[in-house]
């Protein structure tokens, strides 16, 4: 088992990361209000690049914005 210290800090980094992802989708329903097309979609886009860095940011792990865009467009079914 790991030692009570490693265990809290990898709950401190699991609640940071999870309130970054919640942040994030507080602010794409909100996009996804305004049916502006292409706006929307180019918003939506920009703002789980930026939710990754975050993340990347968080646990310490370079964030390459090329793939980063790469992996995003292959979910939506864009690339």
């Amino acid at each position: 088992m790991a030692p009570p210290d490693v265990i809290k800090a990898h709950e401190e980094h699991h609640m940071r990361a999870q309130n970054i992802v919640l942040d994030h989708v507080f602010w794409g329903v909100w996009a996804g209000i305004v049916p502006i097309p292409l706006i929307d979609l180019l918003f939506m886009l920009s703002l789980q690049l930026k939710m990754m860095r975050e993340i990347c940011v968080e646990y310490g792990i370079r964030f390459d914005r090329r793939q980063s865009r790469a992996f995003i467009l292959a979910l939506t079914g864009g690339g």
